[in-house]
């Protein structure tokens, strides 16, 4: 890993572990993986705020303000308020410095993953999700869903992956097959997760594509070509866990902004749009 990043969150060891019994985990994969593999808290318990900013920011890349939009958010629908001064153990007798204490002490704002897969009409979880079932609490993703995602996930052109067609077309179907619409939040949320997915993951690569020329040869160009390789989609989907080289080779170069996000979210809805009306 690169000197620059300097934060304490990334001073430990980053080894891929599966998620045991006990440990708290969402819906949502990017926190998971984090959470796997120690950006975050290993059990997934009282995650701070400025924690989790700063490891979904640094690890993917993100620009400040989404990050901040996105972890305000979550802790906004998910997190809990409380004082951990252990001065405030016991108030129940009269102190001028315990009770000044007491209400000069900044409470601190916490969050469980679990917590996020909580339902609701003003919550994350929503159904369509793309590897999650929809009407029940789930932190780990389904094996069939799972499986039809990488099923999607065909050769063009010799690659195999999701192109942002496929990832529309499934999105489109994820959201036909729920029991009763979307609200709008719920909408947006569900566009927003494959924006970021597709942002995060999506490599350009150059794949030939063959000419017929009146030579006796044929003239070989390339064409360049938008996908999320198979191998990103199963170790990040199915493992919950950072691609392979992520550091050095998947991890976006560019800072991914509100507005970068946005548009990837709404090139998805287009799509999806388009499929429900063929």
């Amino acid at each position: 890993m690169s000197q620059s990043y300097t934060s304490s969150v990334f001073q430990i060891n980053h080894e891929y572990i599966r998620p045991q019994f006990a440990v708290s985990r969402s819906p949502c994969p990017a926190l998971n993986a984090l959470a796997n593999q120690g950006y975050l808290n290993r059990m997934g318990t009282n995650i701070s705020f400025w924690d989790m900013l700063d490891a979904i920011r640094v690890v993917y890349n993100l620009s400040l303000p989404l990050a901040f939009f996105l972890t305000f958010f979550g802790f906004l629908t998910s997190g809990e308020f409380s004082h951990r001064s252990k001065n405030l153990e016991d108030l129940s007798y009269f102190s001028i410095s315990r009770w000044v204490t007491a209400i000069f002490t900044m409470p601190s704002w916490t969050l469980n993953l679990e917590s996020l897969s909580i339902r609701g009409t003003s919550k994350i979880t929503h159904n369509a999700s793309l590897v999650h079932p929809d009407d029940i609490p789930s932190t780990s993703p389904d094996p069939a869903l799972l499986a039809e995602l990488l099923l999607l996930a065909r050769s063009h052109k010799g690659v195999e992956g999701l192109t942002l067609n496929d990832l529309g077309r499934l999105h489109a179907k994820r959201e036909a097959s729920t029991s009763h619409p979307l609200n709008w939040l719920h909408q947006q949320i569900s566009l927003g997760e494959c924006g970021l997915a597709w942002s995060v993951l999506q490599e350009q690569i150059c794949v030939p594509v063959a000419c017929d020329s009146y030579s006796l040869h044929k003239q070989m160009r390339f064409e360049s070509l938008s996908i999320i390789p198979l191998s990103r989609l199963r170790q990040w989907f199915g493992e919950e866990r950072l691609p392979d080289n992520w550091w050095s080779v998947v991890r976006p170069r560019n800072h991914i902004g509100l507005f970068g996000a946005r548009r990837c979210a709404g090139e998805v809805a287009r799509v999806s749009e388009r499929i429900r009306k063929e």
